[in-house]
């Protein structure tokens, strides 16, 4: 990861004269620097028959192939490709060139996620990092910390970046490994350094927020349309939310009268997981989804259908097949419009839901009457072990109607609250509940408006709790750097 000053950042625009070839034909240039190169782009072909997000079989089988992990001591194609894409020199660079066209033709027709991601390096890497920072290569990243903790581990030196990107591509349905929800950070991606600190020995944080460079270090494959813009999502305008009156339960009996021929197909070859991402689905496409696949398909566990506009219509349609399916044990639906509304009828659903253990509502809009909803439902519902509510409008009455609930149930271990509107207030609710309650894991409150006084009284929540293991607080920009130093120093759970 080369800085600004020592590279030299002559744009690698020369691939754009590259015809798209199919991917065998792609890396044939290459084909001298990895060994069984051939089976691996079979592999990834015969992975890749179905493909999502409107990408062409060859497309996706370029993402596919990136992802695939080469047996020791041979070298993976990720590895090579990056390591040549960070040298100094350009010349290596152009036998890459028709595969360059293909991968990034794919990663440009995915949605770009505006989100915040983690990735973790072996070494101290701060000194590297003062102000502007480039990274030349592809780079792997997570929307979840403990699967970044698998890789660079919790012990040795090491460095973790918290990155607010607005550029990120979820490659998950294109990926050898669709467990790890990978989102892949395109070369040339230019990055303010925001701070860095070590909460604990050997351990180094960097944060960084990608900005536009001051001029393009990559050009896209292909004319990019308005569609291709980053789907916000903490960049949402926040306003003060108004209770909304809850929508009326539909009848998801009758096939619904709007068509969508592609998404119906889908549906009737889905199985135990169906990824829906960036889809642009609307309410409509809901009622789609509620009739075919809920209410009829007795496999499914995993539904992801982030960063869609199914707003608060949409999330009834769902609601209303939740109530009668018995199989779904995820649901996501980030970055979707969803409001009160929507989060009430969800709740409603899940009062007496008894198989889905993790919800997933985060970068939506959703205030402290959805809230409330949500915090209920967790005094009925026995089953769901992980909530995330990140970048919603939750302000201190809605962490205080979580409070109330975390005292006494037993079965959430993972509660997501960063980047909402939660200040000291809310920070004090949220301290007492900690004393009382003796299962949740991990809390996440980054991002909101926490200052010195709430910080320090969540920490010393902690001496009483033992079984919270990480509590992510220091991104609050109201936090003082003293304090920050004086709490890394006590309790290592604090992040």
């Amino acid at each position: 990861m080369a800085t600004a000053k020592s590279k030299n950042t002559t744009s690698n625009s020369r691939f754009l004269d590259e015809p798209l070839f199919p991917l065998e034909d792609a890396v044939q240039p290459i084909s001298d620097q990895l060994e069984d190169l051939d089976l691996m782009v079979d592999t990834a072909k015969d992975n890749s028959k179905k493909p999502a997000d409107g990408l062409t079989s060859n497309e996706s089988a370029a993402i596919h192939l990136y992802t695939l992990q080469w047996e020791e001591p041979n070298v993976s194609l990720y590895t090579k490709l990056n390591n040549t894409l960070r040298s100094e020199r350009r010349e290596p660079l152009k036998p890459w060139f028709r595969y360059l066209k293909l991968i990034l033709t794919a990663l440009y027709k995915l949605p770009s996620l505006r989100t915040t991601v983690w990735r973790g390096v072996l070494g101290n890497l701060t000194d590297q990092y003062d102000e502007n920072h480039i990274w030349w290569g592809f780079s792997s990243c997570t929307e979840n910390m403990e699967i970044m903790e698998q890789f660079v581990g919790k012990s040795g030196v090491r460095t973790i970046f918290n990155i607010e990107c607005i550029n990120g591509k979820s490659i998950k349905a294109h990926s050898f490994y669709k467990k790890e929800n990978e989102i892949l950070l395109l070369p040339g991606i230019y990055f303010r350094v925001v701070g860095k600190w070590s909460p604990s020995k050997d351990l180094y944080m960097i944060h960084l927020r990608e900005t536009p460079p001051p001029r393009p270090y990559l050009e896209p494959p292909f004319a990019v349309t308005s569609s291709a813009e980053p789907t916000s999502r903490s960049s949402t305008p926040k306003t003060t939310p108004k209770e909304q009156p809850k929508l009326t339960p539909k009848s998801i009996k009758k096939p619904p009268q709007y068509q969508n021929k592609e998404l119906v197909e889908e549906l009737e070859n889905s199985q135990s997981n169906l990824w829906l991402d960036g889809r642009n689905l609307t309410d409509k496409d809901m009622q789609i989804v509620a009739y075919n696949l809920l209410r009829n398909n007795n496999a499914l566990t995993h539904l992801y259908l982030y960063s869609n506009q199914i707003g608060d219509a949409g999330a009834q349609s769902l609601a209303d097949a939740l109530r009668e399916n018995k199989t779904l044990t995820e649901l996501n639906l980030r970055a979707n419009e969803i409001g009160d509304a929507g989060a009430q009828s969800l709740a409603d659903a899940l009062r007496k839901k008894k198989t889905l253990n993790e919800l997933d509502l985060s970068f939506n809009q959703i205030g402290d009457v959805g809230a409330q909803s949500l915090a209920d439902v967790l005094r009925e519902n026995k089953t769901l072990n992980e909530l995330s509510l990140g970048a919603n409008k939750i302000g201190d009455a809605g962490a205080q109607s979580f409070a109330d609930v975390l005292q006494e149930n037993k079965t959430l271990t993972k509660l997501n609250l960063q980047d909402n509107e939660i200040g000291d207030t809310g920070a004090q609710f949220l301290a007492e509940a900690l004393r009382e309650n003796k299962t949740l894991n991990e809390l996440g409150l980054t991002y909101n408006q926490i200052e010195d006084a709430g910080a320090q009284l969540l920490a010393n929540a902690l001496r009483e709790n033992k079984t919270l293991k990480q509590l992510y607080l220091f991104l609050n920009n109201n936090i003082s750097s003293s304090l920050k130093d004086k709490l890394k120093k006590k309790d290592s759970r604090l992040w």
